[in-house]
């Protein structure tokens, strides 16, 4: 496969989970917001701060698919081994632990709060370990491109 070939899938991966995020914050979140307020009257006070929550939450995650635009961007030019290429992806990797330790430090207040239930942090907490899972992906990957990048800054100078 060609890397205009992969870039461009990467980047209609990215058009596609920006969508599906789109769809699922401004659709699917209220509505679901709104079904659960009806069931758990109780709740219905913390419609407004958890989807307020949500969408803080999920800001992040649009940003981190601007990252992974430019290092489609990267692939494209056939220099992924580069320090530029290992910066956003170790950014992408920073900017993912930030997010999942907001994410469950929200989720923690609102069980304290009393404005969620056990079962819900535990999802979280679910969602929080997948993210630190790619996150040090990312970092370890960074890592290595950023070793590569010097090997072959040294490889083209001693030529």
């Amino acid at each position: 496969m060609s890397s205009k070939a992969l870039s461009r899938l990467v980047r209609t991966a990215v058009v596609a989970v920006g969508v599906c995020g789109l769809f699922g914050c401004f659709y699917v979140l209220p509505g679901e917001g709104r079904y659960m307020a009806r069931i758990y009257p109780e709740l219905a006070r913390f419609f407004w701060p958890w989807l307020l929550f949500l969408w803080v939450a999920a800001l992040p995650c649009f940003g981190l698919l601007g990252l992974v635009w430019q290092v489609s961007s990267f692939i494209k030019r056939e220099a992924v081994f580069t320090k530029e290429a290992a910066y956003f992806i170790k950014s992408g990797a920073v900017l993912l632990s930030y997010e999942a330790g907001f994410f469950l430090l929200g989720n923690i207040v609102f069980l304290v709060l009393g404005g969620s239930h056990p079962v819900v942090l535990l999802a979280a907490l679910f969602i929080v370990v997948l993210a630190l899972a790619l996150a040090v992906g990312a970092g370890a990957v960074s890592r290595y491109i950023a070793r590569a990048a010097a090997l072959q800054e040294e490889a083209d100078s001693t030529i």
